[in-house]
């Protein structure tokens, strides 16, 4: 057990089961399944904020689009990759997780902007529509509580209605996605 690096899965402690009479020493309470090995793990729990730097153009009308990330903020626990399946967040180690995300749409006053948090690319877990404003960008905030197994992922999927193509904007602050481990369930 450690401290998760980014190379290393995170582990969540198992608490030991103490016994009447047994004498506290150092090393019982260093030990993975003593008081540091938790200490350590809620310090550096499972963790990741991306964003992006480049656009998600979302072509169609009407069509969900995933959007996706380019850039890590932070990544404790190897819950995103750069190169691969990059709209993803995926649990490396079990527990329910607070997942927050924005997309950030570009400036278009037709129809309206939707969001959504999708569990392994078909269970929905929250939704915000919102309706744009005329001459400014139109930001969709999401929050779930989400409960994942190992190798589960979530996804922030963006929609709009404008009738044409509109695109995401870029830059930290703007379209980002990200999650944390909170509780064993």
């Amino acid at each position: 057990f450690g401290v998760p690096d980014g190379d290393h899965m995170a582990t969540v402690p198992v608490p030991r089961s103490w016994t009447t009479g047994e004498t506290v020493t150092a090393t019982i309470m260093n030990a993975t399944t003593g008081v540091k090995g938790a200490h350590d793990f809620m310090l550096s729990s499972p963790r990741a904020l991306v964003y992006q730097t480049a656009t998600t153009n979302m072509p169609t009308s009407g069509t969900s689009v995933t959007m996706l990330f380019d850039t890590e903020q932070y990544d404790t626990d190897s819950i995103h990759s750069t190169s691969s399946n990059t709209g993803r967040l995926t649990c490396n180690a079990a527990g329910l997780y607070l997942v927050v995300g924005q997309v950030v749409f570009a400036s278009n006053a037709t129809g309206y902007r939707q969001v959504v948090i999708q569990k392994n690319g078909t269970t929905n877990q929250t939704l915000d529509r919102e309706n744009p404003v005329s001459g400014v960008t139109t930001p969709v905030s999401v929050m779930a509580w989400v409960q994942l197994s190992v190798s589960d992922y979530v996804e922030l999927i963006g929609t709009q209605t404008s009738g044409g193509a509109l695109a995401s904007t870029a830059g930290f602050g703007q379209t980002w996605f990200g999650m944390q481990w909170v509780a064993n369930s």
